[in-house]
């Protein structure tokens, strides 16, 4: 059982506005995990018959794994502020690593993916792919 946390709203720029049209829940890591990873995230919203909203997001850098209908996708460290558009009704699962935290499951450095977003594929090979058939289909 994951353990609730306060929503973590660091990085989200004006998060009044959009708590108002997503809800953000944190999770703590499990102690096993947790020198590598800073907490577990879910993002969800229903804005059907709604105008879209974009909410942008200041830079932090770690990196995070998301979980989401399109698929599973590995983000490296952002370098700069980035804007993402929320529409109809979706979630996103997600797993945000400490600073470093994400490198001992790389075979090549971090900087690769910097400013950069990549499949679970690209990064993973089929064992990515295996993991994000695995957590589509629970």
């Amino acid at each position: 059982m994951l353990t609730p946390v306060g929503p973590d709203t660091r990085g989200i720029l004006h998060p009044e506005a959009g708590l108002r049209r997503f809800r953000l829940r944190t999770f703590a890591p499990s102690p096993c995990v947790a020198r590598l990873v800073e907490r577990y995230w879910v993002a969800d919203w229903d804005l059907r018959g709604c105008e879209p909203y974009v909410q942008q997001v200041l830079p932090q850098p770690v990196a995070n794994v998301c979980f989401e209908a399109g698929g599973a996708s590995v983000h490296g460290v952002i370098t700069g502020q980035t804007s993402h558009r929320l529409e109809g009704q979706g979630r996103v699962v997600g797993v945000t690593f400490r600073p470093g935290g994400f490198r001992p499951f790389l075979s090549h450095p971090m900087s690769v993916l910097t400013d950069s977003v990549r499949s679970m594929t690209d990064v993973f090979g089929s064992a990515g792919n295996a993991l994000e058939r695995a957590v589509s289909s629970t």
